[in-house]
């Protein structure tokens, strides 16, 4: 029984290993396809967060909802977007969209910042200094590497001493 095992896979080794072979080679692509999907997801929720935390910095630096409303609204109509369902190895339209969409949290992220550069950092520190409600008197503020005094009595913004 043993040898006419062995006689067996002598005869067929060649076509064993072509079968074994493909199913390696099948499985490794998919393997490929699976990481090249993880990752374009993972940039694409980088890219979110980073987009998210801008908001958050351009909220506390002063900038209105009203500045940067379109990003916002472009923002979230990505974010509404559904990804393709498809599975590996045919999942390259999914890795398409993950990676138009992390272009796209990208691209939302440094016209934000950019947008946060142009303001005029008085503007800032006037529309922040607007909402504090202790009296009119406010102390010194940062922005950048100045401290600029809070308003005066008419309302403006006077410079401080540099540190």
């Amino acid at each position: 029984m043993l040898a006419s095992c062995l006689k067996f896979l002598r005869r067929n080794a060649l076509r064993i290993g072509v079968v074994l072979g493909t199913f390696a080679l099948v499985a490794s692509f998919i393997f490929v396809q699976q990481m090249r999907e993880a990752f374009a997801e993972q940039d694409y929720q980088s890219a979110r967060t980073q987009v998210l935390k801008a908001q958050a910095r351009a909220a506390q630096l002063g900038l209105d909802t009203a500045e940067y409303s379109d990003l916002q609204r472009q923002e979230l109509t990505t974010a509404a977007e559904v990804p393709p369902s498809v599975t590996a190895p045919f999942n390259e339209e999914r890795i398409a969209f993950f990676s138009r969409a992390a272009t796209q949290e990208t691209d939302i992220k440094e016209q934000l910042e950019t947008r946060m550069q142009k303001t005029d950092p008085t503007v800032r520190l006037r529309k922040s200094a607007g909402r504090l409600q202790d009296g009119g008197r406010h102390d010194q503020v940062r922005v950048g590497n100045k401290r600029v005094n809070g308003p005066n009595s008419a309302g403006q913004a006077e410079p401080g001493g540099e540190d």
